[in-house]
């Protein structure tokens, strides 16, 4: 080899060294800091009674077990009521289902066959904690589908349909309205009358800030229908907990660690999520492990994953509730100066600088969303790690609920802002100055409107960087 041709080669192998290495030893980084939350102190979870009335909503089969099989052990001990409610029958797992069939293309036919095969893992995980199957409440919407019932395909008159089943109804025979239309009504109204039926006094559900979308919208659909509900007097005041299944390199360090403690990831640690831990004595951790090997399909796949959660706590998060300030009309300015904001805590704290797509592109990488409104609009403001790039897409996304003759109301608003100039729709109002980003949202395109949820996200070149967590907050009166 010549001289040249060396030198030719070590200039296209070093710039990739170095990136690979830079890449490891962030990994390293997240990885190392997740581990050190093992020595955070949280306090107890307020244990289970005879009183209590419980409902585990699991946007797949098994997330129940993972996240809440050593509460479901403990509650039925001490005698109270617990209901599971699985939203989707994961139809939409296509790395399973090939394994499960060994075909490289699984049929419709085949991804409806290993959904009912993992209910009948749900019974059995659930019959090893003690829960019976009539307290199993299958919904049978598409895997992978719900974050789109909620944004996009809320009406039924466009219905989801599944790339995997290629249905746009719920072929479950078992389903809790049978032939349901996979649209984000349906599934909204289903939670809601499960709700208003059984009036728990605890509801456990997927946080908003879960990287799986399914898991997202899990949390703003419970928290939407139970917002619905609020009024209702006859109803006992449901406290609302939240559990993490997927974030970034976590649980860690991964596997069965039966004597290590559950912590959250580092960068949700001390955000707006007031953290806490059921203790589990190791004869139900042992027996958490065992629930969990019942999901055979879902072991085969990610077994060290799944076995990551039998430890000697499980973890809970409750979100501290928000709403939306209530300002004087001519207080807010859109000029992209926080000052106007001064006395307005945000709505939302996001976490930061835990994947690597963020620590490359800061200024895509939000902090915190803040919400005020006048009498005529809403007003959003977002704060992101660095100044904002003319290279990056921020879309702020709401959707609506308020109450109309007619009953419940929703509607969806969105807009894209492409700095320096450009927002979509257009003539909507924003500045943006450094880190943040304003928007002025007329309140006519939202009402009827009681509560909004509020979502943003970025990206670059089509490559998504950051998404928040749906978040509810009410207007003030």
């Amino acid at each position: 080899m010549t001289a040249r041709r060396r030198v030719f080669l070590l200039s296209l192998c070093l710039p990739l060294a170095f990136t690979v290495t830079g890449i490891l030893a962030y990994q390293y980084r997240i990885d190392l800091s997740n581990r050190m939350q093992a020595g955070l102190s949280l306090p107890n979870a307020s244990a289970p009674t005879k009183q209590s009335s419980i409902i585990i909503f699991a946007p797949h089969c098994d997330d129940e077990t993972i996240a809440t099989g050593g509460l479901i052990h403990l509650a039925l001990k001490d005698g109270a009521r617990v209901k599971v409610v699985v939203l989707t029958n994961g139809d939409g797992f296509r790395v399973a289902t090939e394994l499960e069939y060994r075909d490289v293309r699984p049929s419709p036919s085949e991804y409806i066959r290993f959904a009912e095969e993992r209910q009948r893992d749900v019974a059995a995980a659930a019959a090893t904690m003690g829960l019976p199957r009539r307290a199993l409440i299958y919904l049978g919407y598409p895997d992978r589908g719900l974050m789109a019932m909620w944004v996009t395909n809320w009406s039924p008159m466009s219905p989801f349909r599944s790339k995997y089943t290629k249905l746009t109804r719920s072929p479950y025979r078992n389903a809790y309205r049978r032939n349901a239309l996979y649209c984000g009504q349906s599934l909204f109204e289903d939670i809601r009358s499960i709700l208003a039926e059984y009036k728990p006094t605890d509801v456990y559900v997927t946080h908003p800030s879960d990287d799986h979308s399914d898991h997202a919208a899990a949390y703003a659909f419970v928290a939407a229908a139970l917002d619905s509900l609020a009024g209702d007097a006859k109803a006992p005041k449901t406290r609302v907990h939240t559990y993490l299944a997927h974030r970034g390199e976590w649980p860690s360090p991964m596997g069965f660690k039966p004597k290590a403690p559950l912590r959250p990831p580092f960068a949700m640690a001390k955000l707006d999520t007031d953290w806490d831990i059921l203790p589990l004595d190791r004869a139900t951790v042992l027996l958490k492990k065992k629930a969990i090997m019942r999901h055979k399909s879902q072991v085969r796949v990610m077994r060290k994953y799944l076995l990551s959660f039998a430890r000697r706590n499980e973890l809970f998060g409750d979100i501290r509730p928000a709403g939306i300030a209530a300002v004087p009309d001519g207080r807010m300015v859109i000029d992209g100066e926080p000052g106007d904001w001064t006395g307005i805590r945000p709505v939302e704290k996001d976490p930061v600088a835990d994947k690597l797509l963020r620590a490359f592109e800061k200024a895509g990488d939000l902090r915190r969303i803040y919400l005020c409104a006048d009498e005529s609009n809403l007003y959003v403001r977002l704060d992101f790690r660095r100044n904002l790039s003319k290279r990056a897409l921020y879309r702020i996304t709401i959707r609506s609920f308020g109450e109309t003759p007619r009953g419940e109301s929703t509607r969806l608003w969105t807009a894209t802002v492409k700095p320096p100039s450009r927002c979509v729709p257009a003539g909507t109002y924003f500045a943006w100055q450094g880190p943040v980003l304003e928007l002025m949202v007329p309140r006519s395109e939202l009402d009827p409107a009681d509560r909004v949820f509020i979502c943003a996200d970025t990206s670059v070149m089509r490559l998504k960087i950051d998404n928040s967590g749906w978040r509810g907050c009410a207007f003030r009166r």
